[in-house]
């Protein structure tokens, strides 16, 4: 097996979600000097003309108004420093067009974004590219789209010059290799997976130019340069009277649901200890690791028979998606297959007759993500073969109605009680890296249009509805007029859906939705499982939710979690689960109801304190990101993920921020309080320890060098 080296593409460096500290490189305010030496030293013909490196750039220069990972406020009265070294250089990887000059922002952001721009095509699926941050599917630096057009337009009109997929990858399988984003047979196997796909929307475009910028509006996705994709669902208009949601105050019985999500099973983790992980990353322990390692089988069989013997009685499992392990080079179509029959299997073995709800995530697909139409035929570009495999694990849980939608692509609905259904969706087709996205502007699989006819349906019926999904439709990573679409739905039906359910981002956390003409009434509340899986720098953990049956609202929530350091120094032993919170106790919710959970957010937003408790929550106590820190910036983004139900829609997150600014700040910024089974300081993985420049940022950088001198050399 190849060792792998990562280079830091954004959702590596999780400035906005992960604290002050997230980024080795922005530490103590100062890019190194080493850094900037190595960006004019590696490869640099003469001609180049790089000078020595000047002065050390300011933080706030590296940011250039936008962190790494995402937007971030500029501090008022200071203007961003250029740094002296490489500007020739710079000024050499400018488009040759005027009007495709790249988006003025300092040196070194912009570098990093000339090695991000022609390895996103591919290097979003390398491992450690998607970290669990929930940005990780946008690219988000500064660079425009014209010129992120200019540079990948050269590979493809080479391409559709010749129509020789080959010639695409001996382009790329050299450059990565050379830029170190990957070993050579890691690179190899990745742009193998991807060629098919892409060459394929390159042809069905027929335009290299415009094929380039809907490609770069896709993958960078915010701002001005957001995927053109217009279309609306057509909704009946005969909305009945709101009811405001109630639970009953009777102590009757109750509805338990076990909430499980992105498992990624890593069958390959042997018992030394060997996962499939990143070179340099600390070894792997016995339960799994904090950096780069997905969950081997002993800890996922520990998991599931933790929840059976610890909640003896459950009525339903929601399983929110997400099966296969993040080293997706190696996957191929059969091994996705056998990795997701085996998690199913075991489920079925764990909890035998009770009712399991299972939801397709973006990893379940080979190549990772990528979700063809329907109409696109032929062995190497279809989905259809997923569907197909899931249609027939899962039978034992769904009906042949059921059947010939997950056919369609991937969703269903169930009637589990008189007046009560799930709906589950296949909503990993609205990522932003699935590159199927450019193929047609439609509502994929006719998904969305099929949703608001089963929930008019339900309405008319009587029932209450839960809907599951893998990514929180609110997230960046979400096509906005999927998700603007999504939110009229939920607005229409907010009588009929009592509770949402969803994965993805690796955290635990929850999102407040609100209606589109009254934008502060809430209306909905989506609930985040967190995740099985350690990757990155979380614990692993389950959700129990209890329901009340007359509603089919959600009246309380928990998070059980182990500490993977400490289950990992104490080998004869089986990991200590322990309940990290139950919502009531924690937060002095009366439920889970959209009303409650408003208010609890904006509680937060007036009490740091309160908010730093949620981000202990949100990481699951562990020391790797705890230790991290979370400072106003990081704050400000809890909060927003929480409100944002719209992809791209800063409503509700203005709203909070405002009582967030307005409150007062402690004299001393609150730590977070390291507490449950004990988090050990000797955590490997931490996101605040390093010490000196990040290798990831030093490769990224002269990766950038590389990348400017092959996009001139290229026809």
């Amino acid at each position: 097996m190849a060792a792998i080296t990562r280079v830091g593409m954004p959702a590596d460096l999780p400035e906005e979600r992960g604290g002050k500290q997230s980024n080795p490189l922005l530490q103590g305010g100062h890019v190194p000097q080493s850094v900037e030496k190595a960006v004019c030293s590696v490869e640099r013909p003469a001609e180049d003309g790089c000078v020595e490196a000047g002065s050390p750039t300011t933080r706030e220069s590296v940011r250039g108004g936008e962190g790494v990972a995402g937007p971030v406020r500029r501090r008022r009265g200071r203007p961003p420093v250029q740094s002296r070294s490489c500007r020739h250089l710079e000024a050499s990887c400018s488009p040759e067009s005027p009007h495709d000059k790249m988006a003025a922002s300092p040196w070194p952001g912009r570098l990093v974004a000339l090695a991000a721009v022609l390895a996103a095509v591919w290097g979003h699926a390398l491992p450690g590219s998607e970290g669990p941050a929930e940005d990780h599917g946008s690219l988000q630096l500064g660079v425009s789209c014209s010129f992120c057009a200019a540079v990948l337009g050269k590979v493809f009109h080479e391409y559709l010059l010749t129509r020789d997929p080959l010639s695409v990858s001996a382009r790329l399988v050299p450059l990565c290799a050379q830029l170190q984003l990957a070993s050579e047979d890691v690179c190899q196997g990745v742009v193998d997976e991807y060629l098919p796909a892409v060459t394929f929307l390159a042809d069905h475009d027929g335009n290299s130019s415009t094929f380039s910028l809907r490609l770069c509006r896709l993958l960078i996705n915010k701002d001005d340069c957001v995927h053109q994709d217009e279309w609306t669902v057509a909704l009946d208009t005969n909305k009945p009277e709101v009811v405001s949601p109630t639970v009953a105050q009777t102590s009757g019985e109750s509805v338990t649901i076990v909430h499980l999500t992105d498992v990624h099973f890593d069958p390959s983790y042997t018992a030394a200890n060997t996962c499939r992980s990143v070179a340099g990353a600390p070894p792997a322990g016995h339960w799994g690791g904090y950096t780069g390692c997905d969950v081997p089988l002993r800890t996922l069989r520990n998991l599931l028979g933790e929840v059976r013997q610890r909640h003896p009685k459950i009525d339903y499992v929601y399983f929110t998606g997400d099966t296969v392990d993040h080293m997706i080079w190696e996957t191929t179509r059969e091994s996705n297959n056998e990795t997701i029959t085996a998690v199913v299997n075991l489920f079925a073995e764990f909890f035998g007759n009770v009712t399991v709800i299972h939801t397709l995530g973006n990893h379940e697909p080979s190549p990772v993500n990528l979700f063809a139409p329907m109409k696109v035929e032929g062995d190497n570009v279809s989905t259809a073969w997923l569907y197909q495999q899931v249609s027939e694990l899962w039978s034992p849980y769904i009906t042949e109605e059921a059947k010939e939608t997950v056919l369609r692509g991937g969703f269903y609905t169930l009637k589990l009680r008189d007046g009560f259904r799930v709906v589950v969706l296949n909503n990993a087709v609205c990522y932003n890296m699935n590159f199927w996205l450019l193929y047609q502007s439609e509502d994929p699989y006719g998904q969305l249009a099929w949703l608001a006819e089963t929930l008019l349906r339900a309405e008319r019926d009587g029932e209450k509805v839960h809907l599951l999904y893998h990514i929180p439709s609110g997230s960046k990573d979400c096509l906005r007029t999927w998700s603007r679409e999504y939110h009229r739905i939920v607005d229409r039906f907010e009588n009929t859906i009592t509770a949402q359910f969803n994965g993805h981002t690796h955290y635990d956390e929850f999102h407040v939705y609100y209606s589109v003409k009254n934008t502060s009434r809430p209306i909905s509340v989506a609930l985040n499982g967190g995740s099985v899986t350690s990757f990155e720098n979380v614990n692993m953990n389950y959700k129990v939710y209890t329901v009340d049956p007359s509603s089919w609202y959600v009246t309380d929530g928990e998070s059980w979690v182990f500490n993977l350091s400490e289950a990992n120094s104490h080998l004869g032993d089986s990991p200590k689960w322990y309940k990290l919170y139950s919502y009531r106790d924690a937060y002095g919710v009366g439920g889970l109801l959209p009303s409650e959970l408003d208010s609890l957010a904006q509680r937060m937003s007036r009490d740091r304190s309160l908010l730093q408790k949620y981000n202990r929550y949100y990481f699951k106590d562990a020391g790797p990101s705890l230790r991290a820190g979370c400072d106003d910036e990081c704050l400000k983004s809890r909060l927003c993920d929480i409100a944002t139900g719209v992809s791209g829609d800063a409503t509700q997150c203005d709203r909070l921020l405002a009582g967030f600014e307005a409150s007062p700040q402690p004299e001393t910024t609150p730590t977070t309080t390291l507490a449950g089974a004990g988090v050990l300081l000797g955590d490997a993985g931490s996101r605040g320890g390093a010490v000196g420049p990040s290798r990831h940022v030093v490769a990224s950088l002269a990766a950038a060098a590389a990348v400017c001198r092959l996009a001139h050399k290229l026809p």
